[in-house]
């Protein structure tokens, strides 16, 4: 990730004098800032816009940061959403950290600003990534089940020792029950009639 992507923040603060100074303090970084001051604007434009990252003062006076925390998680669990207020109730940064914020940082220390919208967007980045190779995996799966649950040729699955740890439905062509050769040793299911070949395939198939 470079400073010079573009990303879109929703900045959530009533104050324009503070919004005017943190825009200021951004302005060096290529974000894109919407501002709402105020809950119907905050609801408006997360639900018309795609935003990289959220900032949110704690309190408004028609909204806080637990309930903007809460409608964005609603839309989506991994938006990052960085606390950036005055102060907080005693306990209430904990908590907001426990239900999903990314950070909370003080007004007064804006340098500590950029690196963590920086730090709070990697992490994101890679989530998403995580999650997308995940996706990638049981769709993977999904479609190889689909194909051998479907397939007339028998198909088992080993572990190193041998042992099968999955056959295909077909197994009943040979008359075995679902589930009754599960952690044979193939050796003693299978009769062979060159079972040195037939061990010797099954190292290549090991080996490749």
């Amino acid at each position: 990730m470079s400073k010079t992507d573009s990303f879109k923040l929703l900045h959530v603060e009533d104050s324009e004098t503070d919004a005017f100074l943190i825009s200021r303090h951004l302005k060096n970084n290529n974000f894109d800032i919407k501002l709402a001051k105020c809950r119907s604007e905050f609801e408006c434009l997360l639900a018309t816009n795609q935003f990289d990252l959220i900032l949110c003062d704690h309190h408004l006076p028609d909204l806080n940061s637990e309930e903007a925390l809460d409608i964005v998680r609603k839309k989506d669990p991994y938006t990052p959403f960085i606390i950036l207020s005055g102060a907080l109730p005693p306990g209430v940064a904990v908590k907001l950290m426990e239900n999903g914020a990314n950070d909370f940082l003080y007004k007064d220390r804006p340098e500590r600003l950029v690196p963590a919208i920086f730090n709070a967007l990697s992490k994101y980045k890679l989530e998403k990534e995580r999650l997308e190779m995940q996706k990638q995996i049981q769709f993977s799966e999904n479609r190889f089940r689909k194909l051998v649950e479907s397939a007339q040729d028998i198909i088992c699955i080993l572990n190193r020792d041998y042992q099968i740890t999955y056959h295909s439905p077909s197994i009943k062509n040979l008359s075995i029950k679902d589930g009754e050769i599960l952690n044979e040793n193939i050796f003693d299911v299978i009769d062979c009639e060159n079972p040195q070949r037939f061990y010797e395939l099954l190292r290549e198939c090991e080996n490749s």
